[in-house]
């Protein structure tokens, strides 16, 4: 095995967790912050929204414009030069999904000398009132452990 001689710096920026109704998983869809750039998770949830009219197709997804703390989501961010957090509303099976997000932020080299954190943080929980309307609109139960289809929907072949 070679030596690593190199510290690859992780990406910064929001994520959001979409899900995919044909597989019953979360795909998680980021946004990263740039140098001198306006951030940009500003424009992530139009992203999702796309993401959401392909994966839910013959439903209105614009009923949840507005609804952006709807989903799971997250941040990763820079607390120092050398240390990462990654912080997120614990409203997600976050086991299942902590290799995809380190993979995405390329976390692995700060993983592996323990300087990532990750911090439940209120400002990434979803909000009850717009988990409510993406769930009435998309059909779909959000719990910790992950989303359900509604039979309704599973039915109708999506």
């Amino acid at each position: 095995m070679e030596n690593k001689t190199s510290f690859e710096r992780p990406e910064i920026g929001a994520f959001y967790l979409v899900p995919e109704p044909k597989t019953g998983r979360y795909t998680i869809l980021s946004a990263f912050d740039r140098p001198g750039e306006d951030s940009a998770h500003l424009f992530l949830w139009d992203k999702v929204k796309n993401l959401l009219r392909v994966r839910f197709k013959g439903v209105d997804i614009d009923l949840i414009s507005d609804s952006y703390m709807g989903l799971p989501r997250g941040r990763v961010s820079e607390r120092s030069s050398k240390d990462w957090l990654v912080l997120h509303g614990d409203d997600f099976p976050l086991d299942e999904y902590k290799q995809e997000i380190i993979s995405e932020y390329r976390l692995q080299d700060a993983v592996s000398i323990n300087r990532v954190s990750w911090i439940i943080e209120s400002h990434e929980k979803m909000n009850p009132r717009e988990k409510a309307i993406v769930e009435n609109i998309l059909k779909i139960k959000i719990t910790p452990g992950g989303f359900k289809m509604s039979k309704v929907f599973k039915n109708k072949g999506v």
